[in-house]
């Protein structure tokens, strides 16, 4: 969805978008795959404001997913939010403004993350938007936070309650190394 920097008022602008929208369906749907189910609930609520030549976004992205938990392997359904706020300025902006040192190195604050930049006289905000998804994206899908997981002896799932294999029990295949001695002349 590109927005002409022309067409945002002195006022702001405001962009409401649903899973009726196509171009958010498709967007979440590119970026999350089929975990997002075509047409399910999703919204946008996004605020473009300008500030001199830089542009301010700030909003938020909901939708649904269905995973299987990385953990027990039971399908569940989650609710995501991801919060935007972004500031983006002209690409031709000077880089002695971000403190780059004799060597050309930068070191950037947590402020100054929080920016891109956009060239031009638009600014796309499909890929902002793509952007913050992927950035929210969890590194494992887990059902529930304490989800306990499978056993990794029998395959039961300990959410449900424990299995009946015996505790303390060595896998076989690590009961060679019981006997193993360490440099300091001690069994372990």
């Amino acid at each position: 969805m590109e927005i002409f920097l022309d067409d945002i008022p002195q006022n702001g602008l405001k962009i409401s978008a649903t899973e009726q929208d196509r171009w958010l369906d498709d967007l979440l749907y590119d970026v999350v795959g089929d975990s997002h189910l075509r047409g399910a609930a999703a919204s946008a609520e996004i605020l473009l404001e300008r500030i001199g030549d830089n542009v301010d976004i700030k909003g938020n992205v909901e939708y649904s997913t269905h995973h299987d938990c990385d953990r027990c392997l039971c399908e569940y359904d989650s609710r995501q939010r991801v919060e935007i706020g972004v500031l983006l300025i002209p690409s031709s902006t000077d880089d002695d403004e971000f403190g780059r040192d004799e060597t050309g190195e930068v070191e950037l604050s947590s402020e100054e993350l929080e920016f891109g930049f956009y060239e031009g006289d638009y600014i796309d905000l499909s890929d902002i938007i793509r952007e913050q998804v992927i950035l929210q994206i969890p590194m494992k899908h887990l059902c529930k936070k304490d989800c306990a997981g499978l056993c990794q002896r029998c395959g039961q799932n300990l959410n449900d309650g424990k299995c009946s294999c015996a505790e303390g029990e060595t896998d076989p295949r690590w009961a060679v190394l019981k006997g193993l001695k360490l440099p300091d002349g001690q069994k372990r």
